[in-house]
């Protein structure tokens, strides 16, 4: 339906209604959410992800009108990236992985970012890279990343984590 904005919505009464969160979070069309994770262990902390504007986090989950904040998560720049997919911990809620897709028409992946203090802070993971003779940088898992992307953590172990792309 093209007069349904996109965006993250909730419904409190097991899908029969939605209602659209907005406080805080991106307004344009085009900027929906691509990715939602909900730590294990409080389920009142919600992070969503959304494409070409950042990852934002809730404490609020719960309330009617949750308020977002958008964090900083620093080499990932506006109009330098599209899709973004999240991973939590399920033994350790406060580590994050985000894997990135750039802006290109070929959505190359290429940025890791891993936070361990819940999203206060961000740190950059290098990508395993492709064969030589790929078209794709040396640091990137492939292209494709609008669609073929995901990040997944071992649910008792937060430090193996599986990425998914197109080699």
């Amino acid at each position: 339906n093209p007069r349904v904005a996109s965006g993250v919505y909730r419904s409190d009464d097991g899908g029969v209604n939605w209602t659209r969160m907005k406080r805080g979070l991106p307004s344009i069309r085009n900027q929906g959410a691509t990715d939602i994770v909900l730590d294990p262990t409080n389920p009142s902390t919600a992070f969503a992800a959304f494409y070409g504007s950042g990852i934002y986090k809730t404490s609020q989950a719960n309330s009617v009108d949750p308020l977002w904040k958008k964090l900083n998560v620093l080499g990932l720049n506006p109009n330098e990236f599209s899709r973004i997919s999240l991973g939590i911990s399920q033994s350790s809620p406060q580590i994050i992985y985000a894997l990135v897709a750039d802006n290109s028409d070929d959505a190359i992946i290429n940025k890791f970012y891993r936070t361990i203090d819940g999203g206060n802070s961000w740190e950059r993971i290098p990508l395993p890279g492709r064969a030589n003779s790929s078209p794709w940088e040396d640091d990137s898992i492939g292209g494709q990343g609008f669609y073929n992307l995901n990040v997944a953590v071992a649910p008792t172990t937060p430090d193996i984590v599986y990425l998914s792309g197109v080699s």
